[in-house]
């Protein structure tokens, strides 16, 4: 044989391997959409999981984790994991999850005129409101958020709480009980937005900016950084096309 012939390079393109707690995740998140398992239900325990799927232990843990940051699930330490009784919360994430993309982009820029809306108020009433005890949780879910970006943890945990414990400094319990009920979708357009790393920095400075508004107690700088906040997620959105909706689906567990 040509020695040229045999070290002739051959064009193969690499082959993306999903990770193990994405598969996890989907094989449960999928007998919730069935309705095989139902709200209240107990997920199958970490030990028949890995016998089961034939994973680890790091990637049933991981899946779980991004199922419960989802708010799908409930884990309890020494009892168990179950399916969410916030049914209100599940049915509306899960609803976005399963829809044709053109429907979801449509549900995400309706969101957006309802965060508009409320949370532009909401961090108004904050910044005049809002304790030292509150900015506390608040600098902590920024630390959080840092970390999560530096570990490139996706969904972030401190991202995910900054948005509500934004909503808990206004200090009205009726502001914060519908909030609190329509978070499954408002989380929903928050992690779409999310699944390129260079968005999640973004969204970060965004979230700082916010902060020191709150901080200085300003109104109009806090409400200045959110409303540019939102209005940069709606632009992310508009550009989205079927093929980033479907990539950012899989990247989301």
């Amino acid at each position: 044989m040509d020695k040229n012939q045999s070290e002739k390079k051959i064009p193969l393109k690499s082959i993306a391997r999903q990770k193990l707690s994405t598969d996890v995740a989907n094989q449960v998140l999928n007998l919730i959409r069935e309705g095989q398992l139902k709200p209240g239900d107990r997920v199958p325990t970490e030990k028949q999981l890995i016998q089961e799927l034939g994973v680890s232990r790091t990637a049933v843990r991981e899946g779980m984790q991004s199922l419960k940051l989802l708010g799908l699930i409930d884990i309890y330490p020494g009892q168990g994991t179950f399916v969410s009784k916030d049914r209100a919360t599940s049915k509306l994430f899960l609803h976005l999850l399963g829809s044709n993309n053109t429907i979801k982009k449509n549900i995400l820029l309706e969101i957006i005129e309802l965060r508009k809306i409320l949370e532009v108020g909401i961090v108004g009433i904050a910044a005049t409101r809002g304790t030292r005890e509150d900015l506390g949780k608040l600098g902590q879910c920024l630390k959080q958020h840092k970390y999560d970006l530096d570990h490139d943890t996706y969904p972030s945990q401190g991202d995910l709480s900054f948005h509500r414990l934004l909503a808990a400094a206004a200090h009205n319990q009726i502001m914060l009980d519908f909030y609190e009920g329509i978070f499954g979708l408002i989380k929903g357009s928050m992690i779409f937005t999310g699944e390129i790393k260079d968005n999640r920095q973004t969204g970060f400075h965004f979230h700082r900016r916010i902060y020191e508004g709150l901080v200085s107690q300003n109104v109009q700088k806090a409400k200045k950084a959110m409303i540019e906040h939102i209005d940069w997620i709606e632009s992310i959105i508009k550009k989205k096309t079927n093929k980033d909706f479907a990539d950012a689906e899989k990247k989301l567990l």
